[in-house]
């Protein structure tokens, strides 16, 4: 990774340039705005890179596009398995399980290569990485200026540790978006928190750094985004901004008046009282005066360069705050939905070793009989009236939800997964119904072929009821999962800048 480092140098004096962001030619996924830093910035070359290569992208995106079908596997699997049972009467169990194992895999191998370039950072979420390249050339543009506008000898020490902070992330970024090989972490999202990360630790260090104006301009997005936010500590926050600003720019203080909600808890009155009285006593301690917070126009007040790199340092402190509060929410959005894709690939796995069990099981040596070929059917069917009622319950509340933050695909991930869960529901449903009315019936327990038969219409009723079941009936998993989703997406929502909208659906966005 290339190192550039804006300090002084003892063996020459020369003036240090941002490194320039080096681009293989082979790589189509980079975007070209951002593979170009101004003319005026000189590069220096790379220090202990790693090798380009198209083979690596290659191996790095075939890698990853298996990966992003293997959820879908065991369900696909399945499927072909049946199909080839179904339409060969006299083929043998063995038969069916091998050759649609060997069909789907050959597939899903030679389909992996076709998707290879939707592993790319700029591909598998194109909204996320379109946000993060457009604050990476603002990054640079900040960069640029603060090099080439402002003199080395008129840097304080902490600046210049700071400013070394944003070059070493923003080399990083740049080495994670274009000359690394690997492709997994984008696909698994991790690679995206992991950017947003570096990009958000460089902008913090710039705020010692940057001019006085720029840091306000934080300061005020801080504010804004710390008001409605779900954080603990905001009344904290926002009073540390306070402060900062009043070092900075005495005249901006009435933007950052303190917000009180109309109703509050008598525990956040204390909490608020408490906050005042601390910062009343570390005021009177460097003889600041709160008397009066609404400065004079015209009235400036002077303070000292340790006043202002104190001002500075509180001001990157709450940026920090607040954006490892939005990358933890983030990270849970990422972490859910890997869960539910794992989730949903091992009960498929488990469902088709069932499959298979109930095949070989049911055909004799010398092939399948009409009786055993009916129940697979029924079975077949029970499983999909349990399936297409779940999932018209998921679509249905997926069409009226209203998403106002990106999930990272977690949306989607539910959509898929819901037959698969409902299907299952709907199969046990018919087994344990039938288990119920034999034993009221005291006639003795009801065999396989006898429940899983496509002459009792009335199972398909049942399966179609306990196929709703996951969606009507909260459930450890899928409730605790949703609550937690659903608790993520809210916070984001209230931690941004905008205006929080009332009427946003949110739980609905992942009820299910």
């Amino acid at each position: 990774m290339e190192e550039q480092v804006f300090i002084e140098t003892i063996e020459k004096d020369t003036a240090p340039g941002l490194s320039a962001v080096e681009a293989d030619q082979n790589d189509t996924d980079a975007v070209g705005a951002i593979n170009q830093v101004p003319a005026d910035v000189t590069p220096t070359p790379q220090v202990g890179g790693r090798p380009q290569g198209w083979f690596l992208h290659l191996l790095g995106g075939y890698g990853a596009a298996l990966v992003m079908g293997l959820p879908m596997l065991p369900i696909v699997v399945s499927a072909v398995t049946i199909g080839i049972y179904l339409s060969n009467p006299s083929a043998s169990g063995w038969f069916s399980v091998l050759y649609g194992a060997i069909f789907t895999y050959l597939a899903w191998m030679v389909i992996s290569v076709l998707i290879v370039p939707l592993t790319s950072p700029s591909s598998a979420n194109a909204h996320s990485y379109g946000l993060l390249t457009a604050r990476w050339e603002q990054l640079i543009t900040r960069l640029n200026v603060i090099q080439n506008t402002t003199p080395e000898q008129n840097l304080q020490p902490y600046q210049k540790v700071a400013l070394r902070e944003a070059f070493d992330k923003f080399d990083e970024l740049n080495d994670d978006i274009n000359a690394s090989q690997r492709r997994l972490p984008w696909v698994m999202g991790a690679g995206y928190s992991n950017a947003w990360s570096k990009l958000h630790r460089a902008e913090e260090a710039l705020v010692e750094v940057e001019p006085v104006e720029m840091a306000l301009r934080g300061a005020l997005h801080d504010k804004l985004a710390i008001t409605h936010s779900q954080l603990s500590n905001r009344y904290e926050l926002l009073a540390k901004l306070r402060y900062a600003v009043k070092i900075l720019d005495p005249a901006m203080v009435n933007q950052f008046k303190p917000f009180f909600p109309a109703r509050q808890s008598e525990y956040e009155h204390e909490e608020i009282e408490r906050l005042q009285r601390d910062v009343r006593s570390i005021a009177d301690h460097i003889h600041f005066d709160l008397g009066d917070l609404t400065p004079t126009s015209g009235i400036t007040t002077s303070h000292d360069p340790e006043d202002i790199a104190r001002a500075r340092l509180t001001i990157r402190e709450v940026r920090r705050a607040l954006n490892d509060y939005r990358d933890h929410l983030w990270e849970g959005l990422v972490r859910a939905r890997n869960n539910l894709l794992g989730t949903m690939f091992l009960a498929g796995l488990v469902t088709h070793i069932l499959l298979c069990v109930a095949i070989l099981a049911m055909t004799p040596a010398n092939g399948s009989t009409p009786a055993n070929r009916g129940t697979i059917i029924a079975a077949v069917a029970y499983y999909m009236v349990g399936a297409i009622a779940g999932l018209f319950v998921r679509i249905s509340r997926a069409s009226t939800a209203n998403i106002a933050v990106d999930d990272y695909g977690l949306t989607f991930a539910q959509i898929i997964s819901r037959p698969l869960y409902s299907g299952l529901a709907g199969l046990g449903g018919v087994l344990i119904s039938s288990t119920v009315l034999s034993i009221g019936s005291l006639a003795g327990l009801n065999t396989i072929q006898s429940i899983f038969t496509i002459d009792r219409p009335e199972f398909l009723i049942i399966a179609a009821a306990f196929g709703l079941a996951p969606s009507l009936i909260p459930n450890q998993f899928a409730g605790g999962l949703q609550n937690q989703t659903n608790r993520f997406l809210s916070a984001l929502s209230m931690s941004k800048t905008s205006t929080v909208d009332t009427n946003a659906n949110n739980e609905q966005t992942i009820e299910d």
